[in-house]
């Protein structure tokens, strides 16, 4: 069962409100924020805005600005504001210390490589292209006028475990269920698996509170930050004020046997890692929110 009454830091609290451009806010985005806004406020700690715009080809004009202006509305405030398409040069820096390599493999050369799929899950990338490109230049070359992307070479037997605020303790052996994951599509590495997690250690975040559906997410970043030396802040925040179905099954999967089980909530992520873009679209109005 979910844990609901989790204890709250007393000093030094950085939580972060990170909405993207892709659509109008829903109420789904709402109810997270605003957990993640309490808990900062309720213990005087810092509340960091971090948009969230490298999903350029689903990013809405005029997006961004609205999201600012309906979150104020609704009465949330931060203390710093930062925009992840001007961080570009840290998220270049950051790749360079990471143990990653070019692909050019598409989604369905991925599918197509499954030996036994398994309805929900994540794919299982078996490294096609590893040690194949001297550098992302000479992959992308090979592979225009598509761009390849930035995958994270995960050594054998890698496996992350931690304890979730509210699922409790998940267990996964990247290597065998996940393979070498992708960090970006982008050549300076900006996108959303490897962006999100540098930024919550540079502007040094103590817990992320974010809805069920990104726990899988969780473990190839908590894998990417431990290769940078560091350990990430986790946490997540169920859907409803009871533990879902599909955080459960996740949960309870993971920790049986160390596969990889994406909730059936879970929408596909893009071949970058890149989050799905907001339901719906902006409408007249305030607050624009989607049900």
């Amino acid at each position: 069962m979910a844990n609901t009454s989790v204890s709250i830091p007393s000093s030094g609290y950085v939580g972060r409100l990170a909405p993207s451009p892709t659509g109008a806010l829903h109420l789904g985005n709402v109810r997270t924020f605003a957990v993640a806004w309490l808990r900062a406020r309720s213990c005087g700690g810092k509340v960091i805005l971090r948009m969230e715009d490298l999903d350029h080809p689903r990013d809405k004009p005029g997006a961004a600005a609205q999201a600012l202006d309906d979150l104020r509305w609704l009465g949330f405030d931060w203390d710093e504001e930062h925009v992840q398409s001007e961080r570009r040069p840290f998220y270049r820096a950051t790749l360079a210390k990471l143990p990653a390599y070019p692909c050019v493999c598409s989604r369905r050369d991925v599918e197509s490589a499954q030996s036994a799929p398994h309805a929900g899950e994540q794919l299982f990338y078996p490294g096609t292209c590893r040690d194949r490109f001297k550098d992302w230049d000479d992959a992308a070359a090979a592979c225009a006028p598509r761009l390849p992307c930035w995958r994270f070479r995960v050594p054998r037997g890698a496996t992350v475990r931690f304890t979730d605020t509210f699922v409790g303790p998940v267990e996964q052996d990247i290597s065998a269920t996940l393979g070498d994951f992708p960090l970006a599509r982008d050549r300076d590495g900006a996108g959303y698996t490897l962006a999100a997690t540098a930024d919550d250690l540079a502007m040094g975040v103590t817990e992320v509170v974010r809805g069920d559906d990104l726990l899988p997410a969780t473990p190839p970043q908590i894998l990417i930050a431990r290769s940078l030396g560091r350990e990430p802040p986790t946490a997540t925040f169920p859907s409803s004020s009871a533990p879902t179905a599909a955080a459960s099954r996740s949960a309870t999967a993971t920790r049986a046997s160390g596969r990889s089980a994406r909730p059936a909530s879970h929408p596909r992520r893009s071949s970058d890692g890149s989050p799905p873009p907001a339901d719906g679209t902006q409408k007249t109005g305030r607050p624009a929110l989607q049900g």
